[in-house]
Formats: C-alpha cells, sequence, structure tokens
C-alpha cells in the first residue's frame, strides 16, 4: 500500500515537470515568433509557468514529508527521486530567467529600431525643405508670393519634425518603463524563489527534529508501559506478602 502510494506521488511529480516543460517549450516558441512586444504580454505568458512551478514545489514538499515517515531501507530511494525532481525545477526555472533576458533584449531591439524608422521618417522630409528652400531662393527674385509659400513649408516640415521628436521621446519614456517594470518582475522573481528555497531548509530541518521527537515520545511511551507492568507486579508480591503474614499470625486457627 505504501509502495503504491509512493509510486503515484514520484509520477505526479515526473507529470508536474511534463507540464513545465511543456509551457516552457510554447513559451519559447512565443519569443523566437517575437510575440512578446511588451513587458504585459510577457508577465502575461509566464505567469502560468511561475504558478506552476510553485505547484510543484508544493508537491516536492509533500513528499519529502511523506517519505521522511517511511523506514530507512526505503527512504533513501524515494528521496533519491524526489531530489532529481527537484534539480530538474531548478533547470525550469533558470530557462524561465534566461528567457526573461531575451525578452529584455528583444524589446530593447524593438525599441532601436522604432528609433531608426522615426529617424528615417523625418529624413526625407527635411530634404524636401532643403529643395523647397532652393526653390524659394530662385524664384525670390520673381515673386514674392513664392518666398512666402517657401516660409510656410519650411514651417510646416518645422512643425513635423517636432512632432515625431514629441513621438519619439514619449515612445522613449514608454519603452524605458516597460524595461524598468520587467527588471522588477524579473527581480521579484529571484527574490521569491530564494525565499522558497529557504523556506524549503528550515521545513526539512524542523522535519527532522519532528522525526527525532517522535521517536523519543515512543520511547517513553514504552518506558512508561514498562514502568505499570513493574508497578502492579510490585503491588502483587506486596498484596500476597501481606496476605501471608496475616495468615500466619492473625488468622493462622482459621486457616491451618
Amino acid at each position: 500500500m505504501a509502495h503504491s502510494y509512493a509510486q503515484d506521488l514520484c509520477s505526479s511529480l515526473l507529470r508536474r515537470g511534463d507540464q513545465v516543460q511543456s509551457a516552457l517549450a510554447g513559451l519559447n516558441t512565443a519569443i523566437q515568433r517575437r510575440e512578446l512586444d511588451s513587458d504585459k504580454a510577457w508577465t502575461a505568458r509566464s505567469a502560468d509557468v511561475c504558478a506552476q512551478l510553485q505547484e510543484w514545489q508544493t508537491d516536492l514538499n509533500d513528499a519529502r514529508d511523506i517519505f521522511g515517515d517511511f523506514p530507512a531501507s526505503e527512504r533513501a530511494q524515494w528521496m533519491s527521486k524526489v531530489n532529481q525532481s527537484q534539480q530538474v525545477k531548478g533547470i525550469h526555472e533558470a530557462s524561465l530567467r534566461k528567457m526573461a533576458a531575451q525578452v529584455k533584449e528583444q524589446l530593447k531591439e524593438r525599441l532601436v529600431d522604432h528609433r531608426k524608422q522615426l529617424f528615417a521618417m523625418s529624413t526625407p522630409a527635411n530634404a524636401t525643405s532643403g529643395l523647397r528652400s532652393r526653390g524659394g531662393g530662385k524664384n525670390l527674385a520673381g515673386s514674392k508670393s513664392s518666398l512666402d509659400s517657401a516660409a510656410s513649408n519650411d514651417e510646416r516640415v518645422l512643425h513635423t519634425a517636432e512632432e515625431a521628436t514629441k513621438s519619439l521621446k514619449l515612445m522613449t519614456q514608454m519603452m524605458a518603463a516597460e524595461l524598468e517594470k520587467s527588471a522588477a518582475n524579473m527581480t521579484a522573481f529571484d527574490t521569491q524563489t530564494r525565499l522558497l528555497k529557504s523556506t524549503q531548509k528550515e521545513y526539512s530541518t524542523l522535519t527532522a527534529v519532528l522525526r527525532g521527537s517522535k521517536q523519543l515520545i515512543t520511547k517513553l511511551e514504552q518506558r512508561d508501559r514498562t514502568d505499570k507492568i513493574i508497578m502492579a507486579f510490585a503491588c502483587l508480591v506486596f498484596l500476597s506478602v501481606v496476605l501471608y503474614i496475616l495468615k500466619k499470625r492473625v488468622f493462622w486457627f482459621l486457616l491451618p
């Protein structure tokens, strides 16, 4: 019965690992296709993987508690499987951190490309402005209206350039804020990982203490039962002696 239950626990840990691996594969495919265009998209896609990792850690802690009560001859076998599953979980966590860094790099590259596109859009406008200015200079000697038209065109080009600059600054600020959020999320994830590992170590220590206390309590119960038996035997001997004395000294005539 215990062997079957332990086998089910190990199978459950393997299924957890397969689920996390499948989720990481889907996340990696989305990164390679550049489908994650913002920090919010990354957070939404990685939240499911983080939740599965936390559930996996909970199952590992439960398995350690259960296998800790097994006999020493069987405990090492099952504990080795739990430790292997813990190592695989650590590898998946490292993969998730690498993916987060890769997404961060992709967002930076996308920001640089966006800047290049904005500069490329503003460059033809500046070239057109120069051509119009030269054309206006040629027509200046012939007509005052051509000069006014050239000045108006220059103002429109200047206004367009200013709007493009403002838009670029706004996009830069937005992307910087998104990158800061991503860095903060990764820091929080690392902190939670370290906290879980620390909690796991403390939990293992408490489990060992509880196991030792259980053994001591069992020994005390055995001693208590032994003491009760000795006391009962001593009382029986004492009563036997008292009855013998009464028989010989007081009721000798009744019981010859």
